[in-house]
């Protein structure tokens, strides 16, 4: 697969995946395993542009961050009938 180096070869891979969306839209239709993979690499190539693009951007890149238990401290609402 080719290296996506401008905005218009970008744009271009875009289009292309729209197009095969659209095509593909149909839940009957399967895909042609070529295709597929042409698109899984197409995905792939934009995914990496971006990294590039956005690479100075003001999000922190994605991390998986863990998972902090909060305590669980529900308000005592037995008073609230009254």
């Amino acid at each position: 697969m080719k290296k996506i180096e401008t905005m218009e070869q970008r744009e271009k891979a875009l289009k292309y995946m729209r197009d095969f969306a659209k095509e593909t839209e149909h839940p009957l239709y399967t895909p042609d395993p070529q295709k597929q993979k042409i698109y899984d690499a197409t995905s792939y190539a934009i995914q990496e542009h971006n990294k590039v693009i956005y690479k100075e951007s003001e999000f922190p890149p994605e991390q998986e961050q863990p998972q902090q238990e909060e305590p669980s401290t529900s308000p005592d609402l037995s008073g609230w009938l009254d």
